[in-house]
């Protein structure tokens, strides 16, 4: 039996609009609005009756063993698109004449075809859910076992990189026949970095920020598993290149220069932790009278990392010594 899904109908805002609707709120139609009324309410019954019967709708194969099949018909005359409804889910609206399936559970799957159809009146209107005339279709998936996707693949993502250069693998779970591996650069949304039968992907020219992955196993281009646990990189390049004038420094002067952009100096002192930072600008800092000692510097860049205000390093170390001062005056010898 044919099955009728709800009629929809949009029309343009502007029928409500204008001389012609001030006139219905007051009661009075004029005659040619009347016949308008007349013909849409003749064409809507005329595509409400359907087009005339077609063939079945098919599937193949059917039954299935596995899970798997395609539903097929031949396109409506005056269809804009086709509505494939599964019991009474939509899972396919558009102009094609096909959908695959894959995965289904053992049993009966249930199929009924409608279309929607461009109208003249009103302008721009598109009718939807009207009857294709095709009888029901039933698929059977024969057996207890379907072909279930492949599990999640495990992801491993280096922690971070200096270079702008990584790779990223992934386990290779039975049965799998693809992969697709999705990127995130910082905030962003995700997009396609692979698709394959490798188990890795080679990145490189990264610039200094964080990327996330996530990737699945599939087999075939539809039966997939979930997606994997998001793994990040971390890259921060090291593009400066630090240089301490003079040094030695004797008397604690000396000025930090660097190639590159940075946006604050980090300091230790005698090989100990980082204990001061000192935020700059440019591509110099001086510092003056610093106390005898081995004084190290690594510039750093900071921008909003994966959501949050980070600091990572973009330079090596550079270090500068500053020399005890000389004893000043001088002595003389006891005469006795």
């Amino acid at each position: 039996m044919n099955t009728l899904k709800p009629l929809s109908l949009r029309t343009s805002p502007k029928e409500s609009q204008g001389p012609m609707a001030a006139r219905r709120q007051n009661g009075k139609v004029p005659g040619i609005a009347r016949r308008w009324r007349l013909l849409a309410l003749a064409l809507l019954a005329g595509l409400a009756a359907g087009p005339a019967a077609h063939a079945a709708l098919s599937a193949s194969p059917n039954p299935s063993a596995n899970g798997s099949y395609t539903v097929s018909w031949t396109a409506v005359s005056g269809a804009s698109r086709h509505q494939l409804y599964e019991g009474s889910a939509l899972v396919f609206d558009g102009a094609g004449t096909s959908k695959a399936f894959s995965g289904k559970a053992a049993g009966s799957h249930s199929y009924t075809l409608a279309y929607c159809q461009h109208i003249g009146f009103p302008v721009g209107s598109t009718i939807c859910g009207l009857p294709s005339g095709y009888d029901a279709l039933t698929v059977t998936v024969s057996g207890t076992t379907v072909n279930p996707p492949p599990a999640k693949p495990a992801l491993t993502v280096p922690a971070s990189s200096s270079t702008g250069s990584y790779t990223v693998s992934w386990t290779k779970p039975s049965g799998a026949t693809r992969f697709e591996l999705q990127e995130k650069a910082g905030s962003g949304g995700w997009s396609g970095a692979y698709s394959g039968g490798d188990g890795s992907k080679s990145f490189s020219g990264k610039g200094t920020g964080g990327y996330s992955y996530r990737v699945r196993a599939c087999k075939g281009q539809t039966n997939c598993s979930g997606w994997s646990a998001t793994g990040t990189v971390r890259v921060a390049v090291l593009s400066a290149t630090l240089t301490i004038s003079p040094n030695p420094a004797p008397g604690g002067n000396y000025t930090v220069s660097w190639t590159g952009t940075g946006s604050e100096l980090l300091e230790s002192f005698n090989n100990g932790a980082a204990t001061n930072t000192h935020s700059v600008s440019g591509t110099s800092k001086a510092f003056s009278n610093k106390a005898p000692g081995s004084y190290a510097y690594t510039l750093r860049l900071c921008l909003s990392l994966l959501g949050a205000n980070t600091c990572v390093p973009v330079s090596q170390p550079a270090t500068v010594t500053v020399p005890v001062p000389a004893p000043t005056g001088t002595i003389s010898a006891d005469p006795s």
